[in-house]
């Protein structure tokens, strides 16, 4: 008789079970209980639906938010594919963006049939607002040129459910106006923990070398830096025994992108400035990093840098000579 008692109990609990989910599903499938806010940051780092213009070709990333306004505890599934999930919608000036190729078919794959991947539960509280998913811009259309952007996030919570949409967001891309360049802003090399000198020497260093960026402002005006970025911001060339070294095919790789805006470029949170009249270390450079291992002989290396996106270079440094020799 227990066993019997206990065989009805769980035959119990689980039709119970079973009507829970299946009242859950159609709950989420017309979602009219759930509100969306999307915010996006700013250089600042910020959350706001109302962000400062952007500049043209800049990262932009979003974060999304929810909150359930049911009577009861309500959990839902986070899916890994973003494209089964979200919908991204873009207006630039009055016309819709276009999505890029790799998002179109993400979508194409996700509108075929429903997730077969592994999936994440989020248990959300009545009236209490939760982090969803960031939105990173580029994973949908690309790098963004000029415009006046109107952006909404959609959302979906069963495969064939309704959708639930968000706030819009409202910003501008400003163009890029590069500053030029006076003719007076020089760039340096020297070791690290070395001062540039004006004389050319030959400098004696260990197969791990270590070099120092320094900017000499010899201008009557400031100039503005707001790239941090060194595969963007810096182009070493390296002679061995008066032979161009090629770059690692990591590095390659990553300049390539860089240059073409495929990547991400690192700028400064907030811009900051070389004096007139004053030589400045700008950062410290590690040329395994740009090379791999370097073989005993001797090497002259230059440099040019650039302070800001689509930006000019600096005419290539004076070249920086050293030796390694075998141990």
């Amino acid at each position: 008789m227990l066993i019997l008692a206990a065989t009805f109990s769980v035959l119990a609990q689980g039709t119970a079970n079973q009507e829970n989910t299946k009242r859950l599903i159609e709950l989420l499938r017309h979602p009219t209980f759930i509100k969306l806010r999307l915010a996006c940051r700013s250089q600042a780092g910020e959350l706001t639906d109302a962000p400062p213009p952007y500049k043209e070709k800049e990262f932009i990333s979003c974060q999304s938010f929810i909150t359930q306004n049911s009577t009861e505890q309500i959990t839902i599934w986070n899916e890994l594919n973003l494209y089964y999930e979200y919908r991204v919608d873009l207006i630039r000036d009055g016309d819709i963006v276009s999505y890029i190729k790799d998002a179109k078919e993400g979508i194409e794959t996700a509108e075929r049939r429903p997730p077969s991947w592994s999936s994440a539960a989020l248990v959300m509280e009545p009236g209490r607002e939760y982090s969803l998913r960031s939105i990173n811009l580029k994973e949908w259309y690309g790098l963004l040129g000029p415009g006046r952007y109107q952006l909404t996030l959609r959302r979906r919570f069963i495969w064939d459910g309704d959708w639930v949409q968000s706030n819009p967001v409202i910003f501008e891309i400003e163009a890029r106006k590069p500053e030029s360049i006076p003719e007076t802003v020089t760039v340096r090399l020297a070791p690290s923990g070395l001062q540039p000198s004006l004389e050319t020497e030959r400098h004696h260093l260990t197969s791990d070398v270590r070099v120092t960026v320094f900017v000499a402002n010899n201008s009557d005006r400031r100039v503005r830096v707001n790239v941090v970025d060194l595969y963007y911001g810096d182009r070493l060339q390296l002679f061995k025994d008066n032979v161009l070294v090629p770059y690692r095919e990591e590095t390659a790789k990553l300049i390539r992108s860089k240059d073409e805006t495929a990547q991400p470029i690192d700028t400064a949170t907030a811009d900051f400035f070389l004096d007139p009249k004053t030589t400045s270390g700008l950062r410290e450079l590690r040329l395994s990093d740009w090379y791999g291992p370097l073989t005993p002989g001797s090497y002259r290396l230059t440099n040019r840098c650039r302070f800001e996106v689509d930006g000019p270079w600096t005419r290539d440094s004076a070249p920086l000579v050293f030796e390694i020799v075998a141990k």
